[in-house]
């Protein structure tokens, strides 16, 4: 089934089987399953090495009921980071998964955002741009929405897929895209708690 369009589905509803079914044996690593995963990455941790440890191997034994290996593990723990280097070939600091990259030394995020060196556009090119601004996080939305904001002064124009944009549109744009090279300036912490907090207010 390996490429076919029903594959995500399939995988994500075998993990939730899988933790249906191990519920009893795997109550923590079962809840991991249902809402630590999102396709085949599992976003999660401990705050001490000790649990993380033990969540890495109760973790592992649930997915091999399942028949399936995790691997390409990550700890930001710098007494870990040799045992658990991201991929097995080769030692890198930073990482990339969902869309989103984090320095793994640092434990920061970090953004790159892939840009067209063309100075002619075309309103084609500007929605293909912007759909490569991906970020699920929404840490970037500010810098989304300017962008989604310029299809709107197209649709005015009333300008074909085709046609190239009107000389200031087309500059306007261009300055816009030059300026998503700060991006990769913007470093944001990935845990913004205090260790063991007495109460989380969310406002």
């Amino acid at each position: 089934m390996y490429g076919g369009t029903c594959t995500p589905l399939l995988a994500t509803r075998t993990l939730q089987q899988l933790a249906e079914d191990d519920r009893e044996n795997f109550p923590i690593e079962s809840k991991m399953l249902l809402e630590d995963f999102y396709m085949d990455d599992c976003l999660s941790g401990a705050s001490e090495i000790n649990q993380f440890m033990a969540l890495k191997k109760e973790l592992g034994e649930l997915l091999l009921q399942g028949r399936m290996t995790l691997h390409k593990w990550c700890s930001s723990a710098s007494s870990e980071s040799d045992l658990y280097p991201f991929n097995y070939c080769e030692k890198q600091s930073t990482v990339k998964t969902l869309g989103m990259m984090r320095n793994n030394c640092e434990d920061d995020f970090l953004f790159d955002i892939s840009t067209s060196s063309t100075t002619e556009f075309t309103k084609r090119d500007i929605l293909s741009q912007i759909a490569r601004l991906f970020e699920p996080l929404g840490l970037l939305g500010p810098v989304v929405s300017k962008a989604k904001i310029f299809p709107q002064r197209l649709l005015l124009l009333q300008i074909d897929w085709s046609q190239k944009l009107p000389s200031d549109i087309a500059q306007a744009w261009f300055s816009f895209i030059a300026s998503l090279s700060y991006v990769k300036n913007i470093k944001l912490p990935r845990f913004m708690l205090r260790r063991n907090p007495k109460e989380i207010i969310l406002q």
